[in-house]
């Protein structure tokens, strides 16, 4: 990871808003010490709120696949520089109805090329 580069390089994804949050405040921990900065996008929280922290400059995203779909839709989360890309509790996600999501994330990912990828079922 650069830490001099305030852009997205990892990208994390998880099935709820409880465990993508759960997954921010251990990386935001760890983060402190590295001085990474981390952000949780997920739904329920303010969009613009969202918009404003990702344009500040972060250098990972925890999220849902809903609200980091419209992230990335909204070119506010740039796929440009991540390199390392997580699905956590993939099983869990694919069969709750997230698979297009995952899968245009997935296609966006690929196309720039991730160095790691992860998947935990």
């Amino acid at each position: 990871m650069d830490y001099n580069l305030f852009e997205c390089q990892a990208l994390v994804l998880a099935p709820t808003r409880e465990l993508a949050q759960q997954i921010e405040k251990v990386m935001r921990a760890l983060g402190d010490y590295l001085q990474v900065k981390v952000h949780a996008c997920v739904g329920g929280t303010s969009v613009r709120e969202d918009i404003r922290i990702l344009q500040s400059g972060v250098h990972v995203v925890v999220g849902t696949p809903g609200r980091v779909y419209d992230m990335l839709r909204r070119v506010s989360l740039r796929p440009d520089n991540i390199k390392i890309f997580v699905l956590d509790e993939a099983d869990e996600m694919l069969s709750r109805g997230f698979k297009d999501q995952v899968r245009i994330q997935w296609t966006m990912r690929c196309e720039i090329r991730c160095s790691h990828y992860c998947f935990n079922l």
